[in-house]
């Protein structure tokens, strides 16, 4: 299972941190590739698009996710991110529970 790591925007805004937003779509055809958005009658499977919304948190070189008011990253997906995520909090003096937490 992974490691889920959450920072609330409002605490990095209030060290100062830059955040920018970039998006990514996907789209996820149905399982015998024929139709691309909406319900596929020959596999019976549904073709999808999905849109994937990045957070760029200046000072972080790893790629976050936005979610809600807070950006997240899942530590266990993304490989040994833990360290470097925390090194940062740390250097930015964020709290436990208040300003960040993990799932």
């Amino acid at each position: 299972m992974g490691i889920q790591i959450y920072i609330k925007k409002e605490a990095l805004e209030r060290a100062g941190v830059q955040i920018s937003y970039a998006e990514e779509e996907d789209n996820y055809p149905c399982r015998c590739g024929e139709v691309a958005i909406g319900y596929c009658n020959e596999c019976e499977s549904d073709g999808r698009n999905y849109t994937y919304k990045f957070a760029h948190v200046q000072g972080l070189e790893i790629i976050m996710y936005e979610f809600s008011d807070t950006v997240c990253h899942d530590a266990n997906h993304w490989g040994t991110s833990r360290k470097p995520i925390i090194e940062f909090i740390n250097k930015h003096k964020l709290k436990a529970g208040e300003d960040w937490c993990e799932a």
